[in-house]
């Protein structure tokens, strides 16, 4: 898999574009090396099974966060080497990334951004909306901002593709109510499969003394639930836990989720096939389900160097 990522003012990023790959194998099962074609830096990158293309985004960006040189000079070395390549169109939209404004990990200023936003709103033209693919502490920091400026969901709605029910806390959310998110999982779904994963949370926090909140559950946990699962399965199947076998063995494994989906490992790209849903953030700090799919939805790789689902 190969990543251009996209920055210009800070030491990290929070736009990722695909690129040419340097291929490289791991011996582990479901893994894959995140490495810059124009520069010498590799940082391996383990991938489970979740659907949504976020979550590869999140864990690209945490595994980058310490990592030194990610900057708009890599957007500029990833022009020149389009360009010596004769891709001028890549080069073209890499040379742009050079200039955007844009923010890095662990933004917590958002002033600027959320003036820009209201800004763009005024204009004429219909109804704007803000896709937010902020990430991490980062989020609550855009929300207050949001909250500061006057932002409501019923004048410029704000749809994030990486805010889970944890994010939410500490935050007074009435000002927030509306504002929307989009996950295969919300703690609120009720199914008689997540009142049981909620209970057994519960209980295995308190049994083991644990520091963690017993009445949270996040979609990467239940990623998390889902891949152990689903790899036991397999290795099952295989009667071997060597890696080739099971990889071979994941294809077509199905289960049922806590949110009710019974949800598949796809043959050819070894992305799962999840129910998604939308959810609306409530005033108690968490999201009523808007709404769900009828079924699981078709994964789209992040890669398109990775086998079409």
């Amino acid at each position: 898999m190969g990543a251009a990522l996209e920055n210009t003012r800070g030491p990290s990023t929070t736009r990722i574009k695909p690129c040419v790959p340097v291929t490289q194998r791991n011996t582990d099962a479901l893994a894959a090396t995140v490495a810059m074609k124009w520069e010498d830096l590799s940082v391996p990158l383990h991938i489970t099974v979740p659907n949504l293309t976020d979550y590869y985004l999140t864990a690209i960006k945490n595994e980058l966060r310490d990592s030194p040189g990610f900057s708009w000079q890599n957007w500029n070395q990833a022009a020149q080497y389009a360009l010596a390549q004769k891709r001028l169109d890549e080069a073209l939209e890499f040379a742009k990334g050079a200039t955007d404004p844009t923010f890095g990990i662990g933004q917590s200023n958002f002033q600027t951004i959320v003036r820009e936003i209201k800004e763009f709103a005024a204009q004429p033209g219909g109804q704007a909306i803000v896709v937010m693919t902020v990430v991490g502490d980062s989020i609550p920091a855009m929300f207050k901002e949001a909250v500061n400026q006057g932002i409501r969901a019923t004048d410029i709605p704000i749809l994030g593709l990486d805010v889970v029910d944890s994010d939410l806390e500490g935050l007074d959310t009435k000002p927030l109510v509306g504002h929307l998110s989009c996950w295969c999982y919300f703690q609120n779904v009720d199914t008689p499969q997540n009142r049981q994963f909620k209970s057994d949370w519960k209980n295995y926090v308190s049994a083991h003394g644990l520091k963690h909140r017993p009445d949270m559950v996040i979609d990467p946990m239940v990623s998390t639930y889902l891949g152990i699962n689903l790899w036991a399965q397999a290795v099952t199947k295989a009667k071997s836990t060597g890696t080739e076998p099971v990889r071979h063995a994941l294809a077509g494994q199905s289960m049922i989720d806590p949110a009710g989906y019974k949800v598949s490992m796809d043959a050819s790209s070894q992305y799962l096939w999840r129910g998604d849903m939308i959810g609306s953030i409530n005033a108690n700090q968490g999201f009523d389900i808007l709404w769900k799919s009828k079924d699981i939805v078709k994964p789209v790789p992040f890669s398109p160097f990775i086998g079409k689902a």
